[in-house]
């Protein structure tokens, strides 16, 4: 709490309150998940949230609460702070996955941090996918639409880009690319699929284990502007299927 104070307040903490919490950081493990949790929460969508996590370092907290980090040197606390100024959609789950990339490339990991530390089952999920997807937007303006309009269709999509364009250095072709796509109405952006399982099962073409790859060769050729009707949807998994017989 102190931290958090100083970090939210510009405040300094006086020498004697500091040495003690360093000497007393290892007693936060008899505090409850919930309590640190909120307190975590606090300073990472504080106003200040590098100079709270460098102050948890110096203090011995941060190893202690999040163990991931208790390596961090000060070129991974650095990596942070430059990030957070260009993160421009900061939610629990951004500035997590921007604080934890400095430790950890797996999102299965952060998401257990996460629920650990008692955050919401929606918000640890979505930190661990920002960490396992983000990347996938590089190189978004020159790669096939149907393969980044899944990412950025879902629900998170606006946190991806945001935490890509923190990571990346700041707006690119790439990020600027994906917000041109995000400001679609929704019809656009996550247009309906041209062709559905039912749509087949009417043409006289019986389920199987191709059936998800015929649907999905579909609906990338509809996101890439190949087909535009559901006549050349099954005229394509007829194909398809024709190909593969």
């Amino acid at each position: 709490r102190a931290v958090r104070f100083a970090a939210g307040l510009e405040f300094a903490i006086d020498d004697a309150t500091s040495q003690a919490i360093a000497a007393r950081a290892e007693e936060l493990q008899v505090v409850s998940a919930e309590r640190i949790g909120a307190e975590l929460r606090r300073m990472l969508t504080g106003a200040d949230a590098p100079r709270a996590v460098r102050l948890m370092q110096q203090h011995g907290l941060l190893a202690v609460v999040v163990p991931e980090l208790a390596g961090a040197d000060e070129p991974t606390l650095q990596h942070f702070a430059d990030r957070w100024p260009r993160l421009a959609t900061r939610t629990l789950p951004t500035t997590l996955a921007c604080l934890m990339l400095g430790a950890t490339s797996d999102g299965a990991q952060v998401t257990m941090r996460a629920m650990a530390l008692k955050f919401t089952r929606k918000e640890a999920e979505r930190a661990g996918w920002l960490v396992d997807r983000y990347n996938e937007l590089a190189g978004a303006d020159v790669k096939p639409w149907s393969t980044i309009q899944p990412l950025l269709a879902s629900a998170g999509g606006g946190e991806l880009v945001a935490v890509y364009e923190a990571v990346a250095g700041g707006p690119n072709p790439a990020s600027r690319y994906c917000r041109q796509k995000l400001a679609l109405p929704p019809d656009e952006l996550d247009p309906p699929p041209l062709v559905t399982g039912v749509v087949l099962k009417q043409h006289g073409l019986a389920p199987g284990p191709k059936f998800g790859a015929w649907l999905q060769a579909a609906r990338d050729a509809q996101l890439n502007g190949q087909i535009a009707t559901t006549v050349e949807a099954v005229d394509l998994i007829t194909k398809l299927q024709a190909s593969d017989d």
